[in-house]
């Protein structure tokens, strides 16, 4: 969980319009008022590809389907 609110909507589409207007990371993150750390994360991490928390599991999905 981050220390700051989360980004709305409407702050991830201004970032990315931002972004392929050709603003800098560091212009961006003025303009928004978010940090540097955030703004790359919406431009360069897809929604998708986020890190799930917790361990990582010892069992592969066939180990696990055979276990039920």
């Amino acid at each position: 969980m981050g220390r700051g609110p989360a980004l709305t909507d409407f702050e991830r589409g201004r970032i990315l319009g931002l972004h392929e207007a050709g603003f800098g990371l560091r212009k961006i993150a003025r303009k928004v008022e978010r940090s540097v750390g955030a703004v790359q994360r919406v431009i360069y991490v897809p929604p998708t590809q986020c890190k799930k928390p917790g361990p990582a599991t010892s069992l592969s999905d066939r180990e696990l389907r055979l276990l039920v």
